[in-house]
């Protein structure tokens, strides 16, 4: 976790402010309590910027389990929550880069997960003020919505675990998966939520003899059947890949 003046990139900085009253001072100590859940409770795979100077917004950094498509990339959340918060569930845009990661992860931002109200769910699944919080929202986005078969989010299609049609297409899927996660890597090296820019670089850097050897392992196939397709886009997408990824961490501040 981390405490800095909120970045102007972030999708809600140009939201209202919340007004200064009574409710405002309810708000904040409803927002001091999400801080301290979020600092005991974070695991090692997610990262979160506070800003104490407009409490009302937060950012999220997770990063893409072992033994998914999305391994070692990075996924950032920026998050906003509403002066009656949390009467409402808090609002969050996903950074997609233009890429096509998930059925749950729109290319436009749009994150479907039924704690925040936008995908069907379950009562014991969707927002009550009483027992839902942030990091509810963070663990569910990694380990519900970043799992290793995300074909089967799509409503409807997990009738087919199981099945040889479904397996095929989950396999397909998580092919395209990759190759947009692999996408994602390069544009977040290139263009980076600005109060991220070294925690990505260092985070690379550590993980770049590990993100190159599991690519490598992909396109020849060590790691299971692949399709030639898949194959060709990974081998022309290596070389840039290990020219993007940094070699060594940013010099020490």
């Amino acid at each position: 976790m981390a405490w800095e003046p909120h970045p102007q990139d972030h999708h809600f900085a140009h939201s209202p402010p919340h007004p200064a009253g009574p409710s405002c001072r309810q708000f904040m100590m409803r927002a001091q309590r999400e801080w301290n859940v979020l600092r005991r409770g974070l695991p090692s795979s997610i990262w979160v910027h506070m800003y104490p100077d407009r409490m009302e917004l937060l950012r999220a950094c997770l990063i893409g389990p072992e033994g998914t498509p999305y391994s070692d990339a990075l996924f950032f959340f920026d998050v906003y929550l509403p002066p009656t918060y949390p009467l409402v569930p808090p609002q969050v845009k996903f950074w997609s880069f233009g890429e096509s990661l998930n059925p749950n992860l729109y290319e436009n931002g749009k994150v479907c997960l039924s704690l925040l109200g936008t995908w069907a769910g379950r009562d014991s699944e969707t927002w009550s003020p009483g027992r839902s919080n942030l990091l509810q929202v963070l663990v569910s986005l990694l380990g519900l919505v970043l799992n290793a078969e995300p074909y089967y989010n799509e409503p409807g299609f997990e009738r087919e675990r199981g099945t040889p049609q479904g397996d095929l297409r989950s396999l397909r899927y998580n092919e395209s998966v990759a190759l947009s996660s692999y996408h994602l890597m390069l544009a977040v090296l290139q263009a980076p939520p600005c109060d991220f820019a070294r925690p990505i670089r260092s985070h690379f850097a550590e993980r770049r003899a590990a993100v190159l050897a599991r690519a490598g392992r992909l396109q020849s196939g060590e790691e299971g059947r692949c399709s030639e397709g898949f194959r060709r886009s990974l081998a022309a997408l290596l070389p840039r890949l290990g020219a993007a990824l940094p070699q060594a961490p940013p010099p020490a501040q």
